[in-house]
């Protein structure tokens, strides 16, 4: 299994349940962070984690609702946090993901 996938990408969140959504279209009328893959330099081996603050360009995003109740003390009425990732259409073909 590849590791560098646009799951894995946004790993420093540190989901515990994750419900992950379907990418859509968007427009970022904002400025949002894009945090990708990037593989073009040429002494590395490896994929690094790279970002960007992009904005005023077409973008996908999904929802990512982390559902934190669970099992012990203090987590049965926790509630769920939603975050947003994005990428771009090119990415997503090269990169893809593991569901």
């Amino acid at each position: 299994m590849n590791s560098y996938n646009l799951d894995n990408l946004y790993g420093h969140r540190f989901y515990i349940r994750p419900e992950r959504l379907c990418w859509e279209p968007w427009f970022a009328w904002h400025p949002v962070q894009l945090i990708y893959w990037c593989d073009e330099y040429p002494m590395q081996e490896y994929p690094i984690k790279l970002g960007r603050v992009v904005w005023l360009s077409q973008l996908l995003r999904r929802r990512v609702i982390d559902h934190q109740a669970g099992p012990g003390p203090g987590q049965e009425f926790a509630p769920a946090v939603n975050h947003w990732e994005y990428t771009t259409v090119f990415n997503l073909l090269k990169w893809g993901h593991s569901e």
